[in-house]
């Protein structure tokens, strides 16, 4: 296998690669651009894919920085991702081992080579580094162009029960990667973040300049009528016409908390006036029946959406559950299904250990609070009149007219969030 997989994206009907600009032979001044060097688990399913994706197409569109990429991952069948992507003109595989010895180590030597020739080509070009396992790998990175991409805390790393293997593994490994990662910090040129807490702390270690970025949209994925394809929707879903229907959209990993929201649906139908329906969208539909053990399910739809399909399928409800434990992992977190749900007119439920998700809700009043705790204890009466008060209060509104989440989608548009990091690559 070659060292690299090497992709060059050219124009329909020239079959000329592109020159960098600034190189020999461009007549263009040069531009900045970015180089993504990340070894994490991107794929179509995953959160982190689409806020790589938006970021870069954000910056692309609206900003004419292009980024490039090295991946570095155990198999490069991800880097069929990219292909179409307008963002990127060249993506680099270097296929590692997953663990340590001689390909490792080989993929570094390959890695420091292809940045050192990238940073020749491209003067004004900074590097962004996102994954835990590169602040361990000496790629020889300058600091004055080195930006390291945060997407959350290595504080989950110690934050699980430590009864599997991977659990004792990570506490094992943590002091080792939290101490490069405050050494790669410290001094580089910025960091991008999803939120306030993340900035807080890379700050801390001393970086120059932090960016919050969380997770948004691009304004060409948001629906101008969300309502348009309800009814199509509510159709294939078998939702009926004149029911309340919940989602939860996503994975059904333990730290999602979906036996939470699903015990919440339980308890808010029993007093909910009329028909409720809950629709669990999610890739993982085999593993939900154990989740769902012990509850009532009549009213309960699983399905898969394809990716792409996502953002019109939960326009066929009204309500949107994002619940979760109040804990280091959620203080830093900022998850693209708040943007998706508002981009579908939903009501959302969130709790108050995702602190910027949460005040952002408040804020936009586009959504109400409750803890899992709550949950797991028993949601009271009172409390669950309150949460059926506060979506009556603002929900239908919200399902009905684009305008009222305007406010809130506008400043989660990816084109808005990535603006001050842009103007800053542009005017170094």
């Amino acid at each position: 296998m070659p060292a690299y997989v090497h992709q060059d994206v050219v124009a329909p009907g020239n079959s000329t690669p592109p020159v960098f600009a600034g190189e020999r032979g461009s007549t263009t001044p040069p531009a900045p651009r970015v180089l993504l060097v990340t070894t994490r688990n991107l794929s179509a399913a995953t959160g982190e894919w689409r806020l790589v994706a938006n970021r870069a197409a954000a910056l692309a569109s609206g900003f004419n920085i292009g980024t490039d990429v090295l991946y570095l991952r155990p198999g490069t069948a991800e880097l069929a991702l990219f292909d179409g992507e307008r963002w990127s003109q060249q993506v680099h595989g270097i296929p590692v081992s997953d663990r340590p010895g001689l390909r490792w180590c080989s993929a570094i030597r390959e890695g420091r080579r292809f940045i050192s020739e990238w940073l020749r080509r491209n003067v004004s070009g900074m590097v962004v580094v996102s994954g835990s396992q590169l602040y361990l790998t000496p790629l020889a990175i300058p600091k004055d162009r080195l930006i390291v991409d945060l997407h959350g805390t290595l504080r989950e790393w110690v934050e699980g029960d430590g009864r599997t293997p991977r659990d004792r593994a990570l506490r094992l490994g943590y002091p080792l990667v939290a101490f490069a990662e405050r050494r790669a910090l410290k001094g580089a040129r910025g960091a991008l973040v999803v939120s306030t807490e993340l900035a807080t702390y890379a700050v801390a270690c001393g970086v120059r300049k932090v960016w919050k970025i969380p997770c948004g949209l691009l304004r060409s994925s948001v629906m101008a009528e969300p309502i348009a394809g309800r009814e199509k929707w509510r159709r294939r879903l078998s939702i009926p016409p004149d029911a309340t229907a919940f989602v939860y959209s996503g994975s059904l990993s333990k730290w999602q908390c979906v036996r939470e929201a699903v015990d919440l649906f339980v308890r808010l139908r029993e007093i909910w006036p009329g028909r409720c329906r809950l629709v669990v969208m999610t890739p993982q539909i085999d593993k939900l029946p154990p989740l769902l053990a012990g509850l009532e399910t009549v009213a309960i739809t699983a399905v898969s959406v394809p990716a792409e399909e996502i953002g019109s399928a939960l326009s066929a409800c009204d309500l949107g559950l994002l619940i979760r434990d109040d804990n280091s992992t959620n203080h830093s977190a900022w998850p693209n299904k708040l943007a998706e749900y508002l981009a579908a007119g939903l009501f959302v439920i969130t709790s108050p250990g995702l602190t910027d998700p949460a005040q952002f809700v408040l804020r936009h009043r586009v959504g109400a609070l409750i803890d899992p705790g709550e949950i797991r204890a028993g949601v009271t009466p009172d409390r669950a009149k309150a949460l059926m008060d506060a979506y009556h209060g603002r929900g239908p509104q919200q399902r009905c007219s684009p305008v009222v989440n305007a406010a809130a989608l506008d400043e989660m548009t990816m084109e808005r969030l990535v603006a001050a990091f842009a103007e800053s690559l542009v005017s170094q």
